[in-house]
């Protein structure tokens, strides 16, 4: 029972005590009732001034706790450390990297594509400049054999037969002279398409950072160069106080 409610109910007590007042039966247990309330208003009284002290206690614990653990955080740079956590947060939660890429890729993905053809026409020509030289070996051989057997066929008076041989050598000679001229056209046009692919590469590289500027402009880190920032605690000496590690941790 609380003294409030023990307070009241010995007051009750009394007032209905008071009809029997003039019994001496009574009077001890209503003297023994009225001290009763004296004490418990006393105590009322006491518990209502420890109350108040508690409460200031309370309130001076909160103070002094606040105004240390303001100190302990400026001492520990609490503050710093939370701003280059969230920093680092901020660039793990920003877009800007991945929208600039998906930019990059589409803007260049044209050029890419024309690359891979100019190299696929450029391997084209080369191998067939390398072909047309092939034969054109192959045909001067044959056409030099055809030639020796007409002057053979000369000097053994068969010179009808003779002059079949170098008739198809000459005719071949024609044909391989052809093919060379075909040979270092290819050639030539292969030599062009490799000039060409750096160019494309080189405007594809420009269209790339064009669009990933547009979407941008800050040129965010991506994520997997962010560990680079990764932020540590402090650390801190034997006496608690935050000091700066002997050497750099290299990732």
């Amino acid at each position: 029972m609380s003294t409030v409610l023990y307070c009241l109910f010995l007051t009750i007590f009394l007032r209905i005590g008071d009809s029997f007042a003039a019994d001496p039966r009574y009077r001890t247990y209503l003297d023994r009732t009225k001290q009763y309330l004296e004490d418990a208003k006393e105590a009322n009284a006491m518990a209502k001034h420890y109350e108040g002290l508690l409460e200031q206690a309370k309130a001076d614990v909160v103070a002094k706790t606040k105004a240390a653990t303001a100190k302990e955080v400026e001492r520990l740079h609490v503050k710093e450390w939370a701003a280059a956590v969230k920093k680092v947060q901020d660039m793990l939660d920003n877009p800007g990297a991945g929208n600039a890429a998906k930019a990059a890729a589409k803007a260049s993905a044209p050029f890419a594509k024309a690359a891979t053809a100019y190299h696929a026409s450029m391997v084209g020509y080369n191998t067939a400049a390398q072909d047309y030289a092939t034969r054109v070996q192959e045909d001067v051989a044959f056409a030099h054999q055809l030639q020796s057997f007409a002057n053979q066929n000369n000097l053994e008076g068969k010179t009808e037969l003779g002059e079949q041989f170098h008739s198809q050598a000459v005719n071949l000679m024609k044909q391989a002279s052809g093919y060379e001229k075909l040979a270092k056209e290819y050639n030539l046009m292969a030599l062009k398409m490799q000039t060409a692919i750096p160019q494309i590469t080189a405007e594809s590289n420009q269209a790339a950072a064009h669009a990933a500027f547009k979407v941008d402009p800050g040129n965010s880190l991506p994520i997997e160069e962010v560990y680079h920032y990764t932020v540590e605690p402090p650390y801190l000496d034997a006496a608690g106080n935050p000091v700066l590690p002997d050497k750099e941790v290299v990732p």
